[in-house]
């Protein structure tokens, strides 16, 4: 790959963004490539946008420590409240400065609650290498401190209920450009939008492939943002 977009969208993130864009930073600067970060600010009253702009001065004092090229953090703003259309408006504005090579860019979404391990953007572009179109990575919580005491033990083996990995998450999930256009892009769903766009994937004939690793950590806060989403599963389980 010779570029790399994310897109994080965000609702009112002035608490968790900053670990997230911290984490992202960190991938990024360890890629060989060009890396922008595109964080969609939806219908945010709070301070997102304050932490967005802060992380870019991050970013660039860390590169420079590092004589690495810093990765371009900015962000738009919606006002849907639509997790679907925040993540293509931010796959949207990455691929209108890079228009003309869709073969070489690769998109990646995660979320404003969840922190990618360091080698997360490496990885996927590693197996785009090996040819796949898509990667379609897992998730794991580390603070269970909102929940139950049994809630762990259930999640995991709700989890890992079913052999192989038929999981997916926006958390953790990257695509080339050219497989994105050709399969229309994410659905302008409130939830399960990332199922949408995998089932594209594979109705239109790309190579999608499920790993195990890296996984990234996604927060299990009580006040879930999306009702069917990430934190609706984990009430199900231990009301």
């Amino acid at each position: 790959m010779r570029r790399i977009g994310v897109a994080v969208p965000a609702h009112n993130e002035q608490d968790l963004l900053p670990a997230c864009l911290g984490g992202l930073i960190v991938a990024a600067i360890a890629t060989p490539v060009p890396v922008e970060i595109v964080v969609v600010l939806d219908a945010c009253t709070d301070e997102t946008g304050l932490v967005v702009r802060s992380a870019a001065r991050t970013a660039a004092v860390l590169a420079a420590a590092g004589r690495a090229r810093p990765p371009r953090v900015r962000s738009i703003s919606v006002t849907g409240r639509n997790v679907g259309l925040a993540r293509a408006a931010g796959l949207r504005e990455i691929l209108a400065g890079w228009p003309d090579d869709l073969a070489g860019t690769w998109l990646a979404t995660t979320d404003a609650d969840s922190v990618v391990p360091p080698g997360w953007l490496t990885w996927q572009c590693a197996l785009a290498a090996r040819g796949a179109d898509a990667v379609v990575g897992e998730i794991k919580v580390v603070d269970w401190s909102e929940h139950s005491p049994d809630l762990p033990g259930v999640f995991a083996r709700h989890y890992h209920r079913r052999p192989g990995h038929p999981h997916v998450h926006g958390a953790n999930l990257g695509v080339t450009a050219l497989a994105y256009q050709r399969a229309g892009g994410y659905p302008p769903l409130a939830v399960a939008e990332d199922h949408g766009l995998v089932d594209a994937l594979v109705a239109t004939g790309h190579r999608v492939l499920r790993t195990r690793g890296p996984r990234v950590v996604t927060s299990a806060r009580r006040d879930a943002r999306a009702a069917g989403g990430f934190g609706d599963t984990l009430r199900t389980l231990v009301p």
